[in-house]
């Protein structure tokens, strides 16, 4: 018997999330090693990661949207940091 594939939205969607969270995951480094304060970048939502949530996520991830949850905002995305840098962990990505 043929395995038939069915294209699932949401999957979809969920793996997009969350490979785009991985480029949010590297922008949040945990240290600056080898590095001095002065000379560190100092990683802020607004400069560094909502642009690429912009670019990646924010078609569907707003609100009354496809997406299950908003990442317009800080407030919105902070909730979801931990889920994002697991699954960007895993190098879960859309196909």
């Amino acid at each position: 018997m043929k395995r038939i594939r069915i294209f699932n939205e949401n999957a979809v969607l969920q793996r997009l999330f969350f490979a785009t969270a991985a480029v949010v995951v590297v922008a949040f480094p945990s240290s600056a090693v080898g590095q001095t304060s002065s000379d560190a970048h100092t990683v802020t939502f607004t400069k560094d990661v909502a642009p690429i949530l912009q670019r990646s996520c924010q078609r569907c991830h707003r609100p009354e949207s496809v997406a299950p949850m908003s990442l317009l905002t800080y407030e919105d995305a902070r909730p979801w940091a931990r889920a994002m840098k697991h699954r960007t962990g895993l190098r879960n990505k859309p196909e």
